[in-house]
């Protein structure tokens, strides 16, 4: 999240506060377009006018939540006008999908989420982080153990000690989880 000084800082023309909500949403931002645009480089230029047009916008942003909701709204009308003025042929799902408000707002929380967990598992040893990030990617203890050149049981270990942590660290994530499955 962030903070409401870093917000102020940002409206007078710091740039360093403009690299923190870069830094914060750029990833967020990319994979959100990437739902209804599948081409990764039309995917970062959108993102990277959306923080242009963001700076240049700056003065008239006064809580995180509009920077948020700014930069959601730009980068979904930008994703309809690219597919619009450059004629993509996306699945009739897509472009209803990008119109419904609701399948964006709901993409927006499935994107803060995921952002989350990945920021958590940031947080983690790096021994952890790697049994963590292979058993994402569904790969066996026995696979992951050979993987990193440890025992079956520390990979065990590990992974518990992990998922503990991660359960504290995102205490706060799992009312939103189980709103978004309802």
């Amino acid at each position: 999240m962030i903070r409401t000084s870093t917000i102020n800082a940002f409206k007078e023309g710091n740039k360093v506060a403009f690299k923190e909500i870069y830094d914060h949403y750029y990833h967020i931002l990319i994979g959100f377009s990437r739902k209804f645009i599948f081409c990764k480089s039309s995917c970062e230029d959108i993102v990277q006018n959306t923080f242009v047009n963001l700076w240049e916008e700056r003065k008239r942003i006064n809580e995180p939540k509009a920077i948020k909701s700014y930069l959601y709204s730009s980068v979904r009308n930008a994703c309809l006008n690219h597919i619009t003025r450059k004629k993509v042929n996306v699945p009739e799902q897509v472009l209803w999908d990008l119109k419904s408000e609701e399948y964006c707002d709901r993409q927006l929380i499935i994107e803060e989420v995921n952002s989350r967990i990945y920021s958590a598992i940031e947080q983690l040893p790096l021994q952890t982080r790697r049994v963590v990030i292979l058993t994402l990617q569904e790969a066996k203890n026995a696979e992951i153990a050979e993987r990193l050149n440890v025992s079956v049981n520390t990979v065990k270990t590990l992974k518990q000690r992990a998922f503990s942590k991660l359960r504290l660290i995102l205490r706060s994530v799992e009312l939103v989880v189980s709103f978004i499955l309802t």
